[in-house]
């Protein structure tokens, strides 16, 4: 029988130690998404196949799934609001403001009530670190299907992306932010951030669009 188990004193760095049934869920959650990020897709683990001992009547069903996102709705990422229950690898702690990508790559991990149908857009609101002639560029794919890039700029904060409705599904899903040039503050000026910013991300809306257009190969501008 497999189990949830310790690793001999020689926890791994996610790893968090089983004391409620939210840790559990925690736990299940990190290794799929370690598996995703790693192009190795991981089922969630079916409730049925799930034996809590000791710590009384815990939603099964539930302790594994990631959050559920809402279409339509503008999820924040400032300290303390709700789209920082998606974040994955590759952020940094949360600011009065939003939150910024560290590295090239960072996720988001979601789940839908249902699949869209057709074309879906998912739009940004981001700031840059302001380097000379700074632009960003960034690719985005979801459950490791290419929906193109977008760009940042100081002036322009806002894009939109869209994408084919079977990159999603039911369920959860991995949406990877790939940053093409991340920059260290440190390069351009005084200070000791050796931080790799990619994008300061501010919000993000996921938009069902009309299922006969045609998806978008780069950015939008948003409105």
């Amino acid at each position: 029988i497999r189990t949830v188990n310790g690793y001999s004193g020689n926890f791994p760095p996610v790893w968090r130690t089983p004391l409620r049934c939210r840790d559990i869920g925690y736990d299940l959650r990190a290794a799929r998404h370690f598996f995703a990020e790693r192009g190795r897709p991981l089922a969630a683990t079916a409730p049925d196949r799930l034996i809590m001992i000791g710590f009384g009547d815990c939603n099964r069903a539930a302790i594994a799934s990631d959050p559920l996102l809402r279409p339509g709705q503008v999820y924040r990422f400032a300290k303390g609001a709700d789209g920082n229950d998606f974040t994955g690898t590759g952020f940094s702690i949360a600011e009065s403001w939003g939150r910024w990508t560290v590295g090239n790559d960072a996720y988001l991990y979601f789940s839908l009530a249902s699949r869209p149908k057709g074309l879906f857009t998912i739009a940004f609101d981001a700031t840059i670190f302001p380097a000379p002639d700074s632009q960003q560029d960034v690719a985005v794919s979801v459950n490791g299907r290419d929906c193109g890039r977008f760009t940042v700029t100081v002036q322009r904060e806002q894009a939109r992306i869209t994408c084919p409705g079977a990159s999603l599904r039911a369920g959860g899903n991995a949406l990877r932010l790939h940053i093409i040039a991340p920059v260290r503050p440190m390069d351009y000026g005084p200070g000791l951030d050796d931080r790799e910013l990619g994008l300061g991300l501010k919000s993000l809306t996921l938009i069902q669009s009309d299922a006969h257009s045609s998806p978008g190969k780069g950015a939008e501008p948003g409105g």
